[in-house]
């Protein structure tokens, strides 16, 4: 909302909004993500790629999991049966 715009701290990530005037398409949004991804996860599987580290290594004192390098992966296409 324009009336609010000097209170939002610059480059703050809200791909919905928040609040009571959240966007009403937020739920049709996270449903067509989800569908997309399962669909993509039918026809291919994912592998790691010879480049990624096994064991993962994780990055200490953080709440998310983030991996200390990359974590490489390809889709490599499912047999039919």
């Amino acid at each position: 909302m324009p009336e609010n715009k000097d209170s939002i701290k610059p480059f703050t990530y809200m791909p919905f909004g928040a609040g009571p005037r959240n966007c009403v398409g937020m739920r049709l949004g996270m449903v067509q993500a989800k569908t997309t991804l399962a669909c993509l996860l039918q026809h291919v599987r994912l592998e790691t790629c010879p480049e990624t580290m096994i064991p993962l290594k994780l990055k200490p004192g953080q709440i998310l999991p983030f991996f200390d390098g990359p974590l490489l992966l390809r889709a490599v296409p499912r047999q039919r049966s």
